[in-house]
């Protein structure tokens, strides 16, 4: 699941999945907030963007074909603009950045 509605002032988790098909290696996970679609328009407003609390591990550790699951936290402020946050989640071993849509009512 990439898509969910999160109330102001709530919380809610997205999972991912990182395997890893080599040696082991530390990944870095890199999550942040980068537009919001309000009204059909991108807004790229820094202001409003640190209206979503990102939480999650950043570096985790993975043997050789082995998999991890992570949780990435999504806590929208009271006061966050209404709108679509799209949030790109970043693995450098990765060539796609994962993209996790927040709908703020």
């Amino acid at each position: 699941i990439n898509r969910k509605t999160i109330q102001k002032g709530e919380f809610d988790v997205f999972g991912i999945r990182v395997i890893n098909i080599l040696e082991t290696q530390e990944f870095d996970i890199n999550a942040k907030a980068t537009k919001i679609i309000k009204d059909g328009k991108e807004i790229i407003d820094q202001n409003n963007l640190n209206k979503i609390i990102l939480k999650h591990r950043k570096k985790l550790i993975i043997e050789k074909n082995k998999e991890e699951n992570v949780g990435i936290g999504v806590e929208v402020a009271k006061d966050a603009v209404s709108g679509t946050y799209i949030i790109d989640v970043e693995v450098p071993q990765y060539d796609e950045i994962y993209k996790i849509y927040v709908g703020v009512p």
